[in-house]
C-alpha cells in the first residue's frame, strides 16, 4: 500500500498584540500594583475590535484542528506579533513586558495544539517589533521555553516543509492600488524572483508567503522555460487587526476588512489546496435619516 506524506502549513500574520485594534484575548490579566505597592493583576479591558478578532481566531483554530485531523501542523507567523510604541495612543499598555505577555497569550491556543511541533516566525516591521525583530526574538525564546517545542526566528526563510520549498518573509510585493489591479504587482514581483533563481540554476520556491499589508491577495504564477514549466503559489496573508487612525489614512478609508488564517494542505511534496479561514467585516456605520 502506498504511504502518503502529508501535513498542514498554518499561516497567520500581523496580530499586533497590545493594539486596541489587534488580537487580544478578552479577560487577559496584566501585572499591576495596588495602593500599597503589592502585586495586583488587572484586566486592561478588550475593545469591541479585540473581542471580534478573538472570536474569529478561535473559530479559525477550531477549523484548523478539524482540517488537520492527526496530520502534523507547522505554524508560520509572518511577523508584527506586537504593535510597538510608535503609536502609543493605539496601545493597550505602554509597558514592553505587557506587549510581550499579550503576544505570548495570543500564541497559546495555536501552539498548544498537540500536532504542532514546529513554529517558524519572521521578524516584522521595526516600528511594531521594537527594532531588529526584538519582539519576535523574545517571543520565540519564551515559547520554546514554555512549551518545549521547536520555535525559530529569522528575517527571511527558505523553508522546506513536507517536501515543498517555501520563501517566507514579512515584506513583499504591493497588493495593488485598485480592485481590478489587485495581484498585478505581486505577480510581477514573484515572477522576477523566479527568473532570478532560474538564471543562477536554482529551482524557484513552490510557495511564497508575505504579510505586512493586512489584506489577502492569492496568486499562482507560472513561468515556462525550454525544459519545463515552474509553478509558484503566493499569497499576501490576511491580518488579525482592524483599522487604526493611521491604517484608515493609509488605506484611504477602505470599507471592508478581511481577517483570518491560511492553511496549506500538502501531500507527497505537492500543494493540494489552500484553505482560507476568512472573515470580512464592513466597518461603515449604516444609518437612515427620514
Amino acid at each position: 500500500m502506498r504511504k502518503y506524506k502529508r501535513g498542514i502549513l498554518a499561516v497567520r500574520a500581523d496580530t499586533h498584540g497590545n493594539s486596541k485594534h489587534g488580537l487580544m484575548r478578552p479577560g487577559i490579566t496584566l501585572p499591576g500594583i495596588d495602593l500599597k505597592g503589592k502585586h495586583h493583576p488587572y484586566e486592561p479591558g478588550a475593545t469591541a475590535g479585540n473581542e471580534y478578532l478573538w472570536k474569529c481566531y478561535e473559530k479559525d483554530i477550531d477549523d484548523l484542528k478539524h482540517l488537520a485531523g492527526r496530520d502534523e501542523i507547522i505554524v508560520v507567523d509572518l511577523g508584527d506579533v506586537t504593535h510597538g510604541l510608535k503609536y502609543p495612543d493605539e496601545a493597550v499598555s505602554t509597558r514592553l513586558s505587557d506587549q510581550m505577555a499579550i503576544a505570548e497569550d495570543n500564541f497559546h491556543p495555536l501552539i498548544s495544539l498537540k500536532n504542532v511541533k514546529h513554529v517558524r516566525i519572521v521578524t516584522g516591521t521595526g516600528a511594531h517589533s521594537f527594532g531588529e525583530g526584538s519582539a519576535e526574538y523574545m517571543l520565540a525564546a519564551s515559547l520554546a521555553a514554555g512549551y518545549g517545542k521547536d520555535v525559530v526566528v529569522s528575517p527571511h526563510y527558505l523553508l522546506t516543509a513536507f517536501g515543498i520549498e517555501c520563501d517566507i518573509a514579512h515584506h513583499g510585493g504591493w497588493p495593488g492600488s485598485r480592485n481590478w489591479l489587485k495581484g498585478n504587482v505581486l505577480r510581477y514581483d514573484v515572477k522576477s524572483r523566479m527568473m532570478d533563481d532560474i538564471q543562477v540554476g536554482i529551482k524557484p520556491p513552490d510557495l511564497v508567503l508575505r504579510g505586512h499589508y493586512h489584506t489577502f491577495v492569492p496568486e499562482i504564477v507560472h513561468l515556462r522555460t525550454r525544459e519545463r514549466t515552474y509553478t509558484t503559489w503566493v499569497s499576501i496573508s490576511p491580518s488579525y487587526s482592524l483599522l487604526s487612525d493611521y491604517a484608515r489614512q493609509r488605506t484611504r478609508s477602505i470599507s471592508h476588512v478581511c481577517n483570518g488564517m491560511l492553511a496549506y494542505e500538502i501531500i507527497n511534496g505537492k500543494i493540494l489546496e489552500r484553505h482560507e479561514f476568512l472573515h470580512t467585516v464592513d466597518l461603515r456605520r449604516k444609518e437612515i435619516i427620514e
